[in-house]
């Protein structure tokens, strides 16, 4: 310190240019040994050694030194589970069709040489192609959370012979997309889909609104036979991520195809029942839709045809459900309409069911906020215990409860509860372009808080307050 003190008051340039170049060179110390104090794991991407092939190796082929060497990468960019040391790999054989540039994790290996897979007798023998009971997990063959597109290593993994009738597991993590995950049909090549709690599938910032929903079940090998066993595969849990351009789910071929007990978010539209005839005896039970809330926007948009649907929450989107096609169940579907799109041509237009076939049953419904709440077909629609209601104002005002998509109401209807807000000249509880053969059973609202009186027509008895 004493130093210190002296340079200063002499002031001399050539020592003060002497403390400046000694303080720089401790600073520099000091952090060379804090860096080496904290060691590589707390850099941003520690490398580490681990071993990769730089040859095919085929099922039950013995991985030789000649096949593999030993490189330094980014951790993050090692797969999961990568394996460092040369020892554990001599001798053992390949459990599976491994490619060059793959890197050795345990689960590809055996000490054993494994037995020849018997895909063609087991067919004989009625065993379905079967090859034992599994899950593939993902991230056995990729890394997530890197923000970078995954969708070649997913095509992969789901296109390897191993896959075949598994279930294709994704723990907890970002898996970005630019294309569709698409699945097939048939039952001997069909798999299925299952996502951790946190585990999210996101479309990329490039997403082309062409390519149709990011999840398409019964894309490949197009058929609806369930006379083999593994037709009836399934999409379940975690997130998926439209970002506010892409479809989320889509069925496109097969029966009992199942969709169940997941979230999809920021799509255009949420869940997408595909090809009428061709997607039959599938249902969706347990799903939270949340739309991008832009006008033409859809939570459930259902063709095909005998399908259920059970239990969903939709909000953020200008229609609810759209059902194009006959014969479908819709049981406790909640949608609310909380898009910040108030305009009167967008609000007029907004449905929190629309139905625009025939034949269609609607149980314990409920619509929130959407101008007109149930739109029926012209033939055969039936609902019981359902809800129209308002929480606010929205747009023109304008509020119906009921009416009927093609101009004439047909449709039996029991115990239809409306809740309306806005001023009575713009509320309605049925609305209807030419008479028709419907009947009201027991409905729920204030007939002073309506405009007309059309409804009375069809009533067949009444708990009108």
């Amino acid at each position: 310190m004493a130093f210190i003190r002296k340079i200063k008051r002499k002031r001399s340039p050539r020592a003060l240019a002497l403390t400046l170049v000694c303080a720089l060179l401790l600073t520099f110390a000091l952090s060379a040994c804090n860096k080496q104090d904290v060691g590589e794991d707390l850099a941003d991407d520690p490398i580490v050694t681990v071993i990769r092939l730089t040859e095919d190796v085929a099922r039950g082929e013995k991985i030789t030194s000649s096949k593999y060497e030993e490189v330094r990468v980014g951790k993050n960019e090692a797969a999961v589970g990568a394996i460092s040391d040369q020892a554990l790999i001599r001798g053992k054989y390949a459990l599976t069709d491994l490619e060059a540039g793959d890197y050795l994790i345990g689960a590809y290996l055996s000490d054993e040489k494994p037995e020849p897979e018997k895909v063609e007798v087991e067919l004989e023998k009625n065993d379905f192609g079967f090859r034992g009971q599994g899950v593939v997990v993902v991230t056995d063959y990729l890394t997530p959370n890197g923000g970078n597109d995954l969708i070649e290593e997913i095509r992969k993994i789901i296109s390897k012979p191993t896959s075949i009738n598994k279930v294709i597991y994704f723990p907890d993590g970002e898996y970005i997309i630019s294309k569709p995950i698409m699945t097939s049909s048939a039952g001997t090549r069909s798999i299925s889909l299952k996502l951790a709690p946190n585990a999210v599938i996101k479309a990329s910032d490039d997403w082309n609104k062409l390519n149709g929903a990011m999840i398409q079940l019964g894309k490949n090998d197009t058929t609806n036979n369930i006379d083999i066993i593994g037709a009836n595969y399934y999409i379940e849990g975690g997130i998926i991520d439209g970002n506010g351009r892409a479809d989320g789910i889509s069925i496109e071929y097969g029966r009992e195809t199942s969709i169940r007990n997941l979230t999809v978010i920021n799509t255009v539209t949420g869940v997408h029942f595909n090809n009428l005839g061709n997607v039959v005896d599938s249902d969706a039970e347990n799903i939270t839709i949340i739309g991008n809330g832009a006008p033409g926007s859809i939570g459930l948009h259902v063709e095909g045809s005998d399908s259920t649907f059970t239990n969903f929450r939709i909000s953020n989107v200008q229609i609810g459900v759209r059902c194009d096609a006959p014969a479908h169940i819709f049981r406790n579907i909640r949608v609310k309409y909380v898009s910040n799109f108030r305009l009167d041509p967008v609000y007029e237009a907004s449905y929190g069911f629309l139905s625009r076939d025939h034949r269609c049953w609607f149980d314990s419904c409920v619509s929130e906020g959407f101008s007109t709440a149930f739109s029926l077909a012209h033939h055969g629609d039936t609902m019981t215990n359902c809800v129209a209601s308002w929480g606010e104002v929205y747009g023109s005002g304008r509020q119906v409860a009921l009416t009927a998509t093609h101009g004439q109401f047909n449709g039996v209807v029991r115990s239809l509860t409306a809740e309306f807000t806005a001023p009575k000249e713009k509320c309605d509880f049925l609305v209807v372009q030419r008479e028709g053969r419907g009947y009201i059973y027991d409905p729920i609202f204030d007939e002073n808080a309506v405009n007309s009186d059309v409804y009375k027509q069809y009533l067949r008895s009444s708990s009108i307050k």
